[in-house]
């Protein structure tokens, strides 16, 4: 039996090819293929996953279990990040984790979604990717690097 702990979650492994992500509070667990049984933060009993599936915790919510695509799951591994209708929040949590500094999500910019891939690369040309992709204007400082919803019109 292999077990990660990972701040203050535990995956079992049974078998399987799978990730787990746990930055900043945020915590999440997908499967490429095979079986996880996942003991999220303050949870009675593991959630099962199989291929395709994710759980998700953010802090102490309730952990939310949803579907993602299977060969997606380690493309990061490949240098790409691919998403699917993803909440421009969640890339921006992403992108943190690549850069120096966080990537903040203005309030104009929250109900964006983003389907496609980014190539990790440098902070300018990643950014430089959303950008075209996106309607999103990025301010970028020492601090931060800011996401508004560009004006169209």
């Amino acid at each position: 039996l292999f077990v990660v702990e990972a701040d203050g979650r535990e995956v079992r492994v049974l078998g399987t090819a799978f990730n787990v992500m746990s930055h900043d509070g945020d915590f999440s667990v997908e499967v490429e293929r095979g079986v996880v049984a996942v003991t999220a933060r303050s949870a009675a009993k593991p959630v099962r996953l199989t291929a395709g599936g994710r759980v998700r915790q953010a802090g102490n919510d309730a952990p939310q279990v949803d579907r993602v695509d299977p060969a997606a799951v380690a493309t990061w591994q490949s240098g790409v990040l691919v998403y699917r209708a993803a909440p421009l929040d969640e890339v921006g949590r992403d992108l943190s984790r690549y850069f120096s500094k966080p990537v903040k999500v203005s309030a104009s910019a929250k109900g964006l979604r983003f389907t496609g891939a980014l190539r990790i690369a440098d902070e300018k040309a990643m950014l430089d990717q959303l950008r075209d992709f996106m309607p999103v204007d990025v301010q970028s400082t020492s601090a931060e690097v800011r996401l508004t919803s560009r004006e169209t019109g």
